[in-house]
């Protein structure tokens, strides 16, 4: 069993049960946006995580890896809010996704779409957004098929995650290890961080995030970088 240096721990999202206002704002959400989102366009009306055969790269400004990382988000606020309420259509639709991942998984293990597989430090950060949702997955459902695959997904393959955003995988390495205890995950997820580290010159590298230096950069990404270190702490002690 992996050991776990951290105070808190979350707790099964079945255990949550809103009521009142909130359970009202969640429904809300179910039959608005959550639950329609394809009305507002691209890419919700035409990528997702149930199909791999779309060519993002050229379908506007963004890079191709931009739509999966969207409908990503689509997929775990979904796939929350579907435990939450206990919404059988809703758990149905998230479902067809994550379906169609495990499916389609390559023989290396790898998940998701073949033109994010190859990575210039980008294209795999959308599997985070992806795992998240997998993971309150596994969270209602205690399926051990969903976490094997994500290890297998890290172990069987050969991509460092050490290059760009691509290391915030580290976080869902780290809750790999600590749910199967695979001490293969945590020197993964170490050794990108320190790759990562040691290439970075910008305020998302961990010395600059422990300096005085007030930071400049993207704020969302800043973030994702920053508690980066607080998992590894959970996970090590260090």
């Amino acid at each position: 069993m992996a050991k776990y240096y951290g105070k808190f721990e979350e707790i099964g999202i079945r255990k949550i049960r809103p009521q009142g206002w909130l359970k009202a704002f969640l429904e809300d959400q179910r039959d608005g946006l959550t639950g329609h989102l394809e009305v507002a366009g691209y890419p919700f009306d035409r990528v997702g995580w149930d199909r791999f055969d779309v060519d993002t790269t050229k379908s506007n400004e963004n890079p191709g890896w931009w739509a999966y990382e969207q409908t990503g988000y689509w997929l775990d606020g979904m796939e929350r809010l579907a435990e939450l309420l206990d919404d059988r259509k809703l758990k149905n639709r998230a479902a067809k996704s994550f379906d169609y991942v495990l499916n389609n998984a390559d023989p290396d293990g790898y998940l998701g779409p073949k033109l994010l597989k190859d990575s210039d430090g980008w294209n795999r950060w959308p599997h985070v957004v992806f795992f998240r949702a997998l993971m309150a997955k596994h969270s209602a459902t205690g399926d051990k098929s969903l976490l094997d695959a994500v290890c297998r997904h890290y172990l069987e393959g050969d991509w460092g995650h050490g290059t760009g955003r691509d290391v915030i995988n580290v976080e869902i390495m780290l809750w790999a290890y600590l749910k199967s205890g695979d001490e293969r995950l945590l020197a993964l997820a170490e050794k990108a961080f320190a790759d990562y580290n040691a290439q970075c010159r910008d305020d998302n590298c961990a010395a600059a995030q422990m300096s005085n230096k007030k930071a400049y950069a993207h704020g969302v990404t800043y973030n994702e970088y920053g508690k980066l270190g607080a998992i590894l702490y959970s996970c090590t002690g260090k």
